[in-house]
């Protein structure tokens, strides 16, 4: 265990590492952090629904620019087999929803899971986004957004698969 929650420390440091040498956005973008979190069940092997609240704001002027809280649908589109002890790749796409017709649509997303579900209740899990469009403020939207969380394997806590990841990253924004 202590293995793993090395590893997985090692991968949020570096993640916000990456994060603080961004590059700059072009000049008619402006820079955003993301912050935020996710929740969501398993409806199936491959589907899970739930719920995001993503915070973004301006790098320059240190104002929250947009503060929703959405439903989320994620799908596990393949699995990338590592050679042993490597975890495997999980590649996702996800759908998220928002008031007023904002949405945002990722593709390819890679997380890696970090523990044994035959062993671990709660498993870490350390995903990438970084291919997304988007509507409304998201629309050309460009960066990288990190979440790193757990896989609930067991359903121990009310018979259902809960998955909770923090959301961090920095996005450029078209003006």
């Amino acid at each position: 265990m202590k293995n793993r929650l090395l590893v997985l420390s090692l991968a949020v440091a570096s993640m916000t590492a990456t994060n603080l040498m961004a590059a700059e956005c072009e000049k008619d973008s402006q820079e955003v952090w993301v912050s935020g979190s996710v929740d969501t069940v398993n409806i199936s092997s491959e589907v899970q629904v739930g719920t995001i609240e993503l915070q973004l704001t301006s790098v320059t002027k240190n104002k929250v620019i947009f503060n929703e809280r959405g439903a989320i649908v994620g799908q596990i589109t393949a699995i990338i087999p590592s050679p042993l002890p490597n975890p495997p790749t999980i590649i996702l796409d996800h759908d998220i929803y928002f008031n007023d017709g904002v949405t945002i649509e990722t593709s390819g997303d890679q997380a890696i899971a970090l523990g044994n579900p035959l062993e671990e209740t709660d498993i870490p899990v350390s995903e990438v986004i970084s291919n997304f469009w988007g509507t409304k403020i998201f629309k050309k939207a460009t960066g990288e957004i990190n979440a790193v969380g757990t896989l609930n394997a067991t359903g121990q806590t009310d018979g259902l698969l809960h998955n909770i990841f923090d959301l961090s990253g920095s996005l450029c924004l078209k003006d």
